[in-house]
């Protein structure tokens, strides 16, 4: 699986003698917390490494995402993969976007006008997710049809995208995709990716919410 978006990597740090310590507090409102002290220091120490496709793969893998299933139609035949780099881009109108590999079977199957469905993945689900990315996999998978996309039931959340816009950005394609369905399930947790592997996000309790809410009273918990 693709860990990530594209980024330009580039430095340029000032030396570090031109670098002062400062203390953030001017403009803070009153229920942002306690000051925040920031210290800015060199960045070219000996971990910053040259860009390369590798490093960048790893650097990109420590961001940890969700996980999804891309499904499509792909001539008649179920089509699908296992993507993280999924967002939301706009609430008016709602649009998504998936980033796929231009070598994929998704970008020969779909183009604008035709419809793409999204799975967002719970933490039970990891199997379906290693399906989906071409491991090895035994049993069968429940899928559900919405507005003629099929889609993986059980899972978090599930929608249907129109393709409203593409862009080729250097070796992906990115899908801009109207949201025409959607359905929302409850009572699980979401599988995460990260440096490589899959785990679990764990809810928070009430008192840990509580808590969230006495340090930051403007934030919303859910």
């Amino acid at each position: 699986m693709y860990p990530g978006n594209q980024i330009d990597c580039s430095t340029g740090s000032p030396p570090a003698s031109a670098v002062p310590s400062c203390k953030v507090s001017e403009g803070a409102s009153a229920n942002a917390g306690p000051p925040i002290g920031v210290t800015i220091s060199d960045a070219s120490s000996a971990r910053s490494d040259p860009p390369s496709s590798a490093r960048f793969k790893e650097a990109m893998a420590r961001f940890a995402t969700g996980v999804t299933v891309v499904t499509f139609d792909a001539g008649g035949e179920h089509g699908g993969l296992t993507a993280n780099a999924f967002m939301s881009v706009s609430l008016d109108p709602m649009l998504v976007l998936v980033s796929i590999r231009k070598a994929s079977r998704f970008c020969t199957h779909v183009r604008k006008g035709d419809h793409y469905g999204v799975s967002l993945l719970t933490g039970e689900q990891r199997e379906i997710c290693n399906k989906y990315a071409g491991r090895p996999f035994q049993g069968s998978i429940l899928l559900e049809e919405m507005d003629g996309i099929q889609v993986v039931a059980g899972s978090l959340a599930q929608l249907v995208a129109q393709v409203v816009d593409i862009h080729e950005v250097g070796d992906h394609l990115l899908y801009i995709g109207q949201v025409r369905t959607l359905a929302i399930a409850s009572g699980s947790d979401p599988l995460i990716y990260f440096s490589g592997e899959f785990g679990d996000f764990r809810s928070r309790t009430g008192d840990e919410r509580q808590s969230l809410r006495l340090f930051w009273p403007d934030m919303a918990v859910e």
